[in-house]
């Protein structure tokens, strides 16, 4: 993990990153926002809903993405929720987008 601009995170907040992280949708969300700083809910939503593992319609996961995982991320200091839309927030979003393109074990 780079340490440049960031500095090592400490157990605890390896953790935090890992909890937030261990949600399909979540790690989808940090995914597209590494393509992207900012893009709206309704977006975020098709695009899961999209997924061949997901059997929930565009609605649901906008619902979803609306009371559960966008603010998890935002509570984690990585996004900034307006309105609509989602925005990408640095340096959390930086160490967590880093985590979520490891492999994993």
């Amino acid at each position: 993990m780079s340490t440049e601009t960031t500095g090592p995170l400490s157990p605890g907040q390896l953790d935090h990153y890992h909890r937030t992280l261990s949600h399909r949708w979540r790690r989808i969300v940090v995914s597209v926002l590494d393509r992207r700083r900012a893009v709206r809910r309704g977006e975020l939503a098709a695009e899961i809903a999209g997924r061949p593992e997901v059997d929930c319609s565009v609605d649901r996961v906008e619902l979803a993405l609306h009371h559960c995982h966008l603010p998890m991320l935002a509570d984690a200091g990585v996004l900034e929720l307006d309105g609509e839309t989602v925005r990408r927030r640095d340096p959390g979003f930086a160490r967590l987008s880093e985590l979520n393109r490891r492999p994993t074990l």
